[in-house]
């Protein structure tokens, strides 16, 4: 394809502005495959109309969605679908086929891709502006909302800091300011006491310190992971605690602290009636406390004296059985004997004379 020296300035034109856009087909390839990918007819030239419509708006890329089409009809339907698109952008007439196709002569072709880049380029550029624009308000409305940020230009700056704020301001309130009244600056000499105090407290806490140190000894090496772990829970045991004296603080000052100082109710003649019909229940609930461990004792001791009368029963019963044996044995043995004296008496004393 050969080309003009003018033409071959906008040729320039138009692979810059393809490079711009970066149309995946066309990476680390030259000027002359991106015009004759551009300008030739053949379904690269299709392809890339149908990316560069798509990329110009949604509509447009819905228009051009061919996946529901039949595979006979796709290429009319496709040709169609470019020129209505083409035509809704002002670039063609309704009847201008062949120009979408890559057919005709070379200048209207060049005039049509350099106008529909030209108009693809600048909606690029637009909407990439429009979102950096986007992304700045964003980080400055996010930078304005933050906590504090209001606080830098008021005419009245406060010095203390939010942690501490209300504790000062309840220390204020127990020595008799009002919470909207500070007190007044205070001296530069007790400024100097007070400093001078809490450095012999620090020099104080640094020799109990060093003390510490001379009699604590240090972890042997290859125990500092272990100590490290150790800390970090420590410490997140404090934070928690922390938290929960916070949480504690703040809901005595906002619901308990209210109720400390106020004068008890006075009772009223229903509330006396109450009163000693609680009382009345009270100590019938005791009495039937004692009448349970009345019975709870009694109890005991029937079953204690049952089984002691038991345990004499089976002593009585296994004595009475032990003397009845021995006495049978006893009769045994005498009827035994008087038996053998009745046989052996007339053998043994047999008389020496016979009448």
């Amino acid at each position: 394809m050969v080309f003009c020296l003018g033409s071959l300035e906008l040729i320039l034109s138009l692979y810059l502005m393809v490079k711009f856009l970066e149309y995946p087909e066309t990476e680390d390839m030259d000027e002359a495959y991106v015009v004759e990918l551009l300008l030739s007819p053949g379904e690269g030239r299709l392809k890339i109309l149908e990316w560069l419509f798509s990329r110009y708006d949604e509509k447009l890329e819905e228009l051009l969605s061919v996946s529901h089409l039949s595979f006979g009809t796709r290429t009319e339907s496709r040709l169609q679908k470019l020129l209505t698109a083409a035509c809704a952008m002002c670039l063609c007439q309704s009847d201008d086929v062949g120009l979408i196709k890559g057919e005709g002569s070379l200048s209207r072709q060049v005039t049509f891709i350099d106008r529909l880049l030209d108009m693809v380029c600048t909606r690029e550029k637009y909407s990439s502006s429009d979102s950096s624009i986007r992304q700045d308000n964003t980080y400055i409305d996010t930078l304005v909302s933050q906590d504090g940020f209001m606080s830098m230009f008021d005419s009245k700056v406060d010095l203390l800091p939010r942690d501490i704020r209300a504790e000062v301001e309840n220390m204020w309130i127990k020595e008799g300011w009002i919470r909207d009244r500070s007190p007044q600056q205070p001296n530069l000499q007790d400024l100097v006491k007070k400093s001078e105090k809490l450095a012999c407290e620090l020099s104080d806490n640094n020799l109990a310190l060093e003390k510490l140190q001379k009699q604590v000894k240090l972890p042997e090496n290859g125990k500092e992971d272990e100590l490290l772990n150790l800390t970090h829970k420590l410490a997140t045991v404090l934070k928690e605690l922390h938290q929960l004296a916070d949480g504690f603080m703040h809901c005595f000052e906002n619901q308990v602290r209210k109720f400390c100082h106020q004068t008890p109710p006075e009772l009223s003649d229903l509330g006396l009636m109450f009163k000693r019909v609680h009382v009345c229940l009270e100590k019938f609930v005791k009495l039937l406390e004692n009448l349970d461990r009345v019975r709870q004792v009694q109890s005991k001791l029937n079953d204690t004296v049952r089984k002691e009368s038991d345990v004499k029963s089976q002593v009585l019963v296994q004595t009475s059985r032990n003397v009845l044996d021995t006495f049978q044995h006893c009769v045994a043995v005498l009827e035994e004997t008087l038996h053998r004296s009745k046989t052996s008496a007339p053998l043994k004393y047999t008389p020496v004379l016979t009448l």
